[in-house]
């Protein structure tokens, strides 16, 4: 053992200076470390969003008997409990300054809210329960979203602080805000069940896009350089194009054709976009995913060569799509690739933990954080934080150090993926010279 390590800290000493590929952020994470969600006071998380400084909110079920739903904020590894004496708050979004969103459903009001408490903002009016989405919010605290009018139409609906609430298309009885950038920018859809319009908003005014654009249009996303995503149905083909705010000239970015069913789609705020879509013939079901910016084009990823269906979930500022597969068995897991990358189970990759039954991930922030529920092989669950693990640390401590090498070195050979993770940092089944390597450069 005196050997080895004389021989590890010589290593060391030559290569410690050098950056692996994933210490320097360009592969998507091998591992993820856990942090659970806990308080004495609540308990049955749920994570809604987490913010870019890995900030968490969502819903929470009280041990308060007079508070069913009460919105928490997650921060620095502690849960703050926000401070209600409403029966039923649901929690949504919490920006990068911190302020969150929120709704009070027994009286049909609009919440912002933070750690010290909660700021009404206006009644919606009629949500029917749980019943409203909220699609998105700004920097400045604007939201987009679409509230129920019963026998299944919606209505799209947005806030600001000089026009509160305000329903976007009161001309129309099908409406929907999707998304809002931090110029003040919403965009949606409106029209009947089969034939839509997409629309812009911004200080009160709609625009929808005219008789240029034939079919049915619908207007999902917009960045924060004012590009819209935009989805045309016409003749069997559907087709996506990045749409200019400001003149509305636009660029096609990607197309299917009938045999391409399921096609979802998740953008991020600086444009780029990922695509799921599936396919079924003679052979039986496959599932493709897709990624599209300015930089790269039009990219087909890699997926497994079993793999029967793709649902996206989030695709984040790095450019890292996280979804569900299901193989050729029926199994479902959640994976995180990227251009470039193999499509990486997570279900496979937190330290310390058995392959994981499921992982209903909910956001996943620009460093790769994860709010999500742990489903394990037991039945019990879970609500964390996966937070991607340094590229040398076996343990999961945040630490790179000799405990790290010894675990390794004492567990050299053979080390399947699927059981108890950790010191295999590359996740290709062996434990050796490579891992030895990997943690020695990421040392300190």
């Amino acid at each position: 053992m005196g050997f080895v390590l004389r021989c590890s800290w010589t290593i060391l000493l030559t290569v410690v200076a050098a950056l692996s590929a994933a210490a320097a952020g360009v592969e998507i994470p091998q591992r993820w470390v856990l942090q659970e969600l806990s308080h004495p006071d609540a308990y049955s998380f749920s994570i809604s969003d987490i913010n870019d400084a890995g900030a968490v909110t969502g819903s929470t079920y009280s041990t308060d008997p007079d508070i069913l739903y009460q919105p928490y904020i997650w921060q620095d590894g502690e849960v703050h409990l926000v401070p209600t004496t409403a029966y039923w708050t649901k929690g949504y979004h919490i920006n990068e300054a911190g302020l969150c969103l929120g709704v009070d459903i027994d009286v049909d009001h609009a919440l912002h809210y933070s750690v010290d408490g909660i700021t009404d903002l206006g009644y919606i009016a009629d949500m029917f329960g749980s019943g409203l989405y909220m699609h998105g919010m700004n920097e400045s605290g604007q939201f987009i979203g679409y509230r129920p009018l019963g026998a299944g139409v919606f209505q799209a609906i947005t806030w600001d602080k000089n026009l509160g609430v305000v329903h976007i298309t009161p001309d129309q009885s099908h409406s929907y805000g999707f998304d809002i950038n931090d110029a003040g920018v919403a965009v949606g859809y409106h029209g009947t069940v089969n034939a839509h319009t997409a629309f812009m908003y911004q200080d009160g005014k709609r625009t929808d896009f005219g008789s240029s654009w034939a079919g049915s249009t619908k207007a999902y996303a917009i960045d924060n350089d004012g590009r819209i995503l935009v989805r045309q149905y016409l003749a069997g083909i559907t087709s996506f194009f990045m749409v200019d705010s400001s003149d509305f000239s636009s660029v096609q970015v990607a197309y299917f054709d009938n045999d391409e069913a399921d096609i979802q789609v998740v953008a991020n705020e600086s444009g780029g976009v990922a695509f799921s879509w599936n396919t079924h013939d003679n052979t039986g079901f496959t599932g493709y995913l897709g990624w599209w910016s300015e930089e790269d084009g039009f990219v087909e990823l890699s997926v497994p060569y079993d793999c029967i269906g793709i649902m996206l979930r989030t695709v984040n500022e790095s450019g890292w799509i996280m979804g569900l597969s299901h193989d050729s068995d029926y199994n479902m897991e959640t994976f995180v690739t990227s251009v470039g990358n193999e499509l990486h189970i997570v279900d496979d990759r937190v330290i310390g933990h058995e392959s994981i039954f499921m992982v209903t991930a909910s956001d996943m922030n620009a460093s790769g954080q994860v709010g999500t529920l742990l489903t394990f092989c037991g039945g019990d669950d879970m609500t964390v934080v996966l937070s991607p693990a340094r590229a040398g640390d076996s343990n999961g401590d945040g630490l790179v150090n000799i405990t790290d090498l010894l675990l390794i070195i004492g567990l050299w050979g053979d080390w399947p993926v699927g059981g108890i993770c950790g010191p295999d940092l590359d996740m290709n089944g062996v434990i050796n010279v490579d891992d030895l390597l990997l943690c020695i450069s990421d040392w300190g």
